[in-house]
């Protein structure tokens, strides 16, 4: 889309804005536009904790975004 951002929303739910950074269990990317807004992936948090660095495991999964809702 053009002139959009991406969003990532953390999300227990996943449909709602309800989660930690560092306790979701997805994040929600939506690419946004003034006309228009996609949910262009569901992120799964899953594999952290087994990360050497779950902290990095989790913005890795986000780090394409601009904006991040927690």
């Amino acid at each position: 889309m053009p002139e959009s951002i991406r969003i990532g929303v953390a999300s227990n739910s996943g449909e709602l804005l309800n989660g930690y950074f560092g306790s979701c269990l997805r994040f929600l990317v939506y690419q946004l536009s003034k006309n228009e807004h996609r949910l262009i992936d569901i992120r799964s948090t899953i594999g952290a904790n087994d990360s050497d660095d779950r902290n990095l495991f989790r913005v890795n999964l986000v780090k394409d975004g601009h904006v991040l809702f927690m």
